[in-house]
């Protein structure tokens, strides 16, 4: 599993190298922004808890569960499942009900948790791939590695215009405002990838929130929480 040291490094080189690809998820991570859903997260393999222990799988997409999925959707594997989720067999109720449903039913906490995680989804597709992965102790290190930049790059503005209030020759004061002018936009790409992730870190805590309501507070194990998020026809 990639570190959190490591993921660190990656954000920051992004940061620093001011490269397209930052320059595509300081637009990306704005517009994810608008979708978000603060505890963080869940508790699967990826480190983080949500009190039942139910967790999310760090690959949202489910990629690679699906012929997992399909054996489990088969007459015996279905059966246990559909045991094990008891309340959440409501997940099946058709779209108009889901929707229309009161927030505090059983339908409609199961539609709450859809809703969350779809959300969640969303933002995380505008999230560079490296992110996705993160728990909620990488996401907070990340984020804190971000502010520390941006606070160490703000301290070396301040002294490159102290510098440049008593810069007299020309070729100096190009050099200077050039100097900040790098800091500050690599300041600007930094703050981009930490709204990012905030926004990020707000959405998967809304739907581990949700996953607790609609679950009851009970800990699925993973091919059944793999099959809910699924949904019946999804």
């Amino acid at each position: 599993m990639t570190t959190a040291k490591t993921l660190i490094a990656a954000a920051l080189s992004s940061a620093l190298s001011l490269s397209a690809f930052s320059a595509t998820f300081l637009v990306a991570s704005a517009d994810g922004a608008e979708a978000q859903g603060n505890g963080k997260g869940n508790g699967n393999g990826n480190g983080n808890g949500n009190g039942n222990g139910n967790g999310r799988d760090k690959d949202r997409s489910n990629n690679g569960r699906g012929s997992e999925m399909r054996d489990a959707r088969g007459n015996n594997g279905r059966g246990a499942i559909a045991s094990e989720l008891r309340n959440l067999n409501a997940m099946c109720a058709n779209g108009n009900a889901m929707a229309n449903a009161s927030p505090d039913s059983n339908v409609g906490q199961i539609n709450t948790f859809y809703v969350a995680k779809a959300e969640a989804d969303a933002i995380a597709e505008t999230l560079p791939e490296e992110y996705r992965d993160l728990s909620e102790t990488e996401i907070a290190a990340t984020m804190d590695a971000i502010v520390d930049l941006i606070d160490a790059n703000n301290a070396t503005i301040t002294a490159l215009e102290a510098e440049l209030a008593t810069a007299t020759d020309q070729t100096t004061i190009d050099t200077l405002n050039g100097q900040i002018s790098t800091l500050q936009a690599q300041n600007a790409t930094a703050q981009s990838q930490y709204d990012g992730l905030d926004a990020y870190s707000d959405a998967i805590s809304a739907e581990s929130e949700a996953l607790t309501v609609a679950t009851r507070g009970r800990e699925l194990s993973e091919e059944a929480l793999a099959y809910f998020e699924a949904g019946c026809q999804r």
